[in-house]
């Protein structure tokens, strides 16, 4: 058969028991919906087409008066009415009323009698069994319905997936006919040729053990023999029961015998084989998927076996087991198939298979512990009441109700005391490696530098757990790709692998990380771990987000590793990150205090540079003002006493802020002040400076320049405007001038010609000059506080001694921002021209 018609035939067979499960649960919803809001009697009774029925349980709460009927007697009417199964939903139905009396005849012990019972609502316990039978029956087959079509879905073409799909088909269906409660009369409608369904379906539910067998045969690698003769052997397999099933049909026999024994056969072998391949497993991986499935699926198949022979064997005993005896009985199975689709799941695609079977192991010792404790709870409460007070005459049930709810109080706190006695006895090497990891992360050496801390932990937790080798693979700082050991790996901090793994707060094994496609990893990665040798990748989380991982080598021992140790390496790992994350930020905390010092030494420096108090300027009394809005500062100002009397004035501003501004600012400096010290005219000043700057600076950098040369002789006051902002002249009589005339910026062209400009100042007549960090000081709106400002001010101050000015200015700044700190440097250079020599105002 071709690949197109066989993919078409599996997903009919995948469709056909997916609407027949559907339509069947739909239909025992409605049964069980009936019978849980149904008013009836609650005694338990056999109906069959002809009367009499028999009690097979009887509820005293269902009669008015006595006689009371008793297990076994025969029921022969009601209201009259022959009791069949067709009469007494005649008489009890979902609109029976409550209350409702009815006369019944039965006979008890050769004897003929009359009473009377009454239609009530359904018990609240049988409610809950009967109701928690249908979840489970339900969830039981979505999952083995669902696992089968997601494994053909992902490997169509696979012999294996196809077999696996076929068992958990025929489970499926073989839970969903396996009924404990027959009210079909209650179901509000009838499936569409649901008897020939019906006969097809449990037909393909008897198969469920030969798939099972078959199974075994190619999982997790096929048997050789089966490989090379697969037709013939599947024929050989399924025919045992084509020929029980035509015998059957035939009448040559009963069915409930070859069942049994067919049913038991092949689920004995699939088992043996399933633990064949685990003891004889050659990775792992198979080791840990073929150990899950042993013990996910072999307890509720055992189970499944076994009732037949139970019916056969003991059916008078089991037929005698009460109602609420058989639906316990039911419940338990069911749970027990229902580990069946889970493992599977996990077993054949999702891995993580010692996490699941770490649960199975705690859900068995929590079952243990809680029957025991159960056993000990009510053996000791049937020893108080019905010994003890019985003995001393107490008639009060008082103190059996405070011996009880003592008991009860206590029960939790005992089922943890003991879970741990008996998880610290079986796993006492937790409790040495769980030590192990505090102390050392309490010593002194888990806060040393990160390779010591590194190192002794990566020593300890090897040692601790046996294991070959113990890693980190962390993430460089200011790198993408994850280190290990100093070098480079193929892990990227941004690859989503990488993230999705790191998310998790659990370890993953290497070999299920590779195998089941759950992440993204190239071939590269794959590589990489294989040749690693890599056992256990743990994720290491702290609360500031990833620190890294932690690649385990496989146990020197050979073995794997225990459910218990991955729980254990889980807690841990949240220790670990939280300490290598302390490490890291003492280790920043210690560069940063070493990168303040090396910042206030460079501001110590820089504001040494600047002029800290103003040399004598003949003919001009000046005030300055610096404030920085980092630690060092890209603005410039300077104040130079020239040969010949006169006064250069200087301010700046380099582009950006910071460490890179400050340090072009100690070279504008140098450059201008060594470029004064030649009696050369202020444009071609500039212009030497200029090349300077050009030559020494990155083209991305510049710097805006305005200086300027006063002559108390004669009161001119030239200046060249390297792109800096216009200075503002204050006339003695108020009026405001703008010195307008500019060049290019510092450090963009080397051949640019600046022109000079000059203006007279008159005794009285001011010159401001000031930073972009002062005009454009914007506030909350992102209006700045613009040049039109400076100039008001400025002209309204003219009565003000020019330090008063200045911090006016500052003032009004900072209150049109509405905040103390600065977004940029800040600025201002102030001259007043004076009869005399002036002495300038220290700079602030």
């Amino acid at each position: 058969m071709s690949d197109r018609p066989t993919r078409s035939v599996l997903l009919l067979i995948s469709l056909a028991v997916l609407l027949y499960s559907g339509a069947y649960l739909a239909r025992e919803y409605t049964l069980v919906h009936r019978l849980v809001t149904a008013v009836d009697i609650w005694s338990w009774l056999r109906l069959g087409p002809e009367p009499p029925a028999e009690f097979h349980d009887v509820d005293e709460e269902d009669f008015v008066r006595p006689p009371i009927p008793k297990r076994g007697d025969r029921l022969l009417s009601f209201n009259g009415l022959p009791a069949t199964s067709e009469n007494y939903f005649l008489v009890f139905n979902p609109e029976t009323p409550p209350g409702r009396e009815v006369t019944i005849r039965f006979e008890s012990d050769g004897e003929e009698r009359t009473t009377l019972v009454r239609a009530r609502p359904i018990p609240l316990s049988l409610r809950a069994q009967i109701v928690g039978l249908f979840v489970l029956r339900t969830l039981i087959t979505a999952a083995l319905v669902l696992v089968g079509f997601w494994a053909l879905l992902r490997r169509p073409d696979s012999p294996g997936v196809r077999i696996l799909a076929f068992f958990c088909y025929s489970m499926a269906i073989g839970m969903l006919l396996n009924r404990i409660i027959g009210a079909e009369d209650y179901a509000a409608f009838a499936i569409p040729y649901g008897r020939v369904l019906l006969q097809i379906f449990t037909g393909f539910a008897f198969f469920a053990p030969v798939f099972w067998l078959l199974l075994q045969l190619v999982f997790p690698a096929p048997e050789p023999f089966f490989h090379a003769h697969r037709r013939a052997v599947t024929a050989v397999l399924f025919l045992p029961g084509l020929v029980i099933g035509a015998l059957y049909l035939t009448g040559v026999v009963r069915l409930p015998v070859p069942l049994a024994v067919h049913r038991s056969v092949y689920l004995a072998a699939g088992s043996l084989l399933l633990a064949r391949h685990y003891f004889r497993a050659d990775t792992l991986l198979a080791r840990r998927q073929t150990k899950l499935l042993i013990m996910g699926s072999v307890p509720g198949l055992l189970l499944y076996g076994v009732l037949p022979w139970v019916a056969l064997l003991a059916g008078d005993w089991a037929r005698g087991w009460t109602v609420t005896v058989r639906l316990l009985t039911a419940n338990a199975n069911f749970l027990l198939v229902l580990l069946i689709p889970i493992t599977f799941a996990y077993a054949f695609g999702r891995y993580r298979l010692l996490e699941v079977e770490g649960r199975l192991n705690r859900g068995a010792r929590l079952l243990a512990v809680n029957t025991a404790l159960l056993v000990v709870f009510f053996g000791f409460l049937y020893l108080f009441s019905e010994i003890l007070l019985d003995r001393l005459g107490v008639v009060s049930r008082a103190p059996t109700l405070v011996v009880a709810l003592g008991l009860a109080i206590g029960f939790a706190p005992a089922q943890r005391r003991i879970r741990r006695e008996i998880a610290d006895r079986l796993y006492p090497e937790r409790n040495r490696l769980r030590a192990l990891i505090r102390d050392f992360l309490r010593s002194p050496d888990s806060s040393a530098d990160p390779d010591t801390f590194w190192r002794e932990l990566t020593r300890k937790l090897a040692a601790g757990i046996a294991a070959r080798e113990v890693a980190p693979l962390l993430e460089a700082n200011g790198g993408d790709a994850l280190i290990l050991a100093g070098e480079p790996t193929p892990f990227h901090r941004s690859d989503p692998s990488v993230r999705e793994i790191g998310a998790l707060d659990h370890p993953l094994f290497v070999d299920e990380l590779i195998e089941s496609g759950r992440f993204d990893l190239n071939e590269e990665q794959k590589r990489w771990l294989g040749e690693r040798l890599g056992a256990v990748l743990l994720p290491l989380n702290a609360p500031s987000g990833r620190v890294g991982f932690l690649l385990l080598g496989p146990k020197r021992d050979g073995e794997d590793y225990t459910p218990e140790e991955l729980s254990l390496l889980g807690s841990l790992a949240a220790q670990i990150g939280l300490a290598a994350e302390n490490i890291r930020l003492l280790e920043e905390k210690v560069e940063k205090r070493k990168l303040e010092e090396q910042l206030q030494l460079a501001r110590n420096i820089q504001e040494g540079l600047l002029p800290g108090r103003l040399p004598p300027t003949p003919g001009l009394h000046v005030a300055a003002s610096i404030r920085f809005c980092l630690d060092v500062a890209g603005d410039y100002y300077d104040v130079i006493e020239m040969e010949d009397g006169r006064t250069l004035l200087a301010i700046g501003d380099v582009a950006g802020k910071g460490v890179g501004a400050a340090l072009l600012m100690a070279s504008l400096q140098a450059s201008l002040r060594t470029a004064s010290g030649v009696q050369t005219p202020l444009p071609d000043l500039i212009r030497k400076v200029n090349a300077l700057v050009y030559r020494n600076t990155p083209p991305e950098l510049f710097i805006s320049l305005f200086t300027a040369l006063f002559d108390p002789r004669t009161g001119n006051f030239s200046y060249v405007n390297a792109g800096h902002n216009y200075p503002l002249v204050v006339r003695k009589d108020g009026g405001v001038e703008g010195l307008v005339r500019s060049g290019l910026l510092l450090g963009v062209d080397p051949e640019t010609e600046y022109e000079e400009g000059s203006t007279t100042l008159e005794p009285g007549d001011r010159v401001l000059m000031y930073t972009d960090g002062v005009n454009e000081a914007m506030d909350a709106g992102e209006t700045e506080f613009g040049d039109l400002r400076v100039a008001r001010i400025a002209s309204e101050s003219g009565g003000l001694p020019l330090r008063d000015v200045l911090g006016r200015l500052e003032t009004e700044v900072f209150r049109h921002t509405g905040r103390t700190e600065l977004e940029d440097d800040f600025t201002l250079l102030a001259a007043e021209r004076i009869d005399g020599n002036g002495e300038g105002d220290a700079a602030s």
